[in-house]
């Protein structure tokens, strides 16, 4: 009987580490949008931007999975998210068999292929950098320079207020927590990709003393639903 009731118990107590971890979510999105818009409008860092003689920056052809041609799928980037929850129940049901097994060595093969594939970051910078100068000009790195000044800036109220005030919460200091992660923030700042940091993260939670299964399930919903980064730069763009 204990063992059988140990699954529902230990499935609520997911379900309400979810919300939780979705409302922290929301409040830190939020802020950082606020954060990065109000940056932006006191610095202006495109004011001296030149358009050119068309108006307007040429816009680079993209792929949106928003909708992509031939499928007619609106949302569908939505539509993989909520898909991933049921999946996820499934692979935790199977995780005591030997399906579960080999996801386990699926994922642990796919982190590696995703920090091969982060070896090219800097190239891929580079390379945007390059087609910048020779499409615009040099001159078009001055008004780039001030708009990465006030992404960083935002980012750095961003740390000081909003981390620094769930940290509080949590009784860890801001500055010993930033110390503690220095190796996988420099990582991130090299590759400049927030997913190289997802697997040594991941085993620095575990030598924290962080419980497996929080981190298992916070840490790669984080990378969904908690890019304060990109809504930093989304609000200052």
């Amino acid at each position: 009987l204990a063992a059988s009731s140990a699954g529902p118990r230990q499935g609520l107590r997911l379900g309400r580490l979810g919300m939780a971890a979705a409302l922290y979510f929301a409040a830190m999105s939020l802020l950082s949008l606020v954060l990065g818009m109000l940056t932006a409008w006191v610095l202006e860092p495109g004011a001296a931007l030149d358009p050119g003689p068309g108006g307007e920056l040429a816009a680079a052809p993209h792929l949106s999975l928003d909708r992509i041609p031939g499928l007619g799928v609106p949302h569908l980037n939505v539509l993989l998210l909520l898909s991933a929850i049921p999946v996820g129940l499934l692979v935790r049901a199977c995780a005591a068999t030997r399906v579960g097994d080999a996801i386990e060595r699926c994922r642990a093969l796919l982190l590696r292929a995703i920090d091969l594939l982060l070896l090219f970051s800097p190239l891929a910078a580079f390379s945007a950098v390059a087609y910048t100068v020779g499409r615009y000009g040099a001159h078009a790195l001055l008004p780039l320079l001030a708009f990465i000044v006030a992404v960083n800036l935002a980012s750095l109220l961003f740390v000081v207020i909003g981390l620094g005030a769930a940290l509080r919460l949590a009784g860890m200091p801001l500055l010993r927590f930033i110390a503690y992660l220095r190796d996988e923030l420099v990582l991130v700042a090299a590759t400049a990709s927030s997913m190289a940091g997802l697997t040594p993260l991941a085993l620095r939670l575990d030598r924290l003393g962080c419980p497996r299964a929080l981190s298992a399930i916070v840490l790669p919903l984080s990378y969904s639903f908690n890019l304060a980064g990109t809504y930093v730069y989304i609000g200052a763009a």
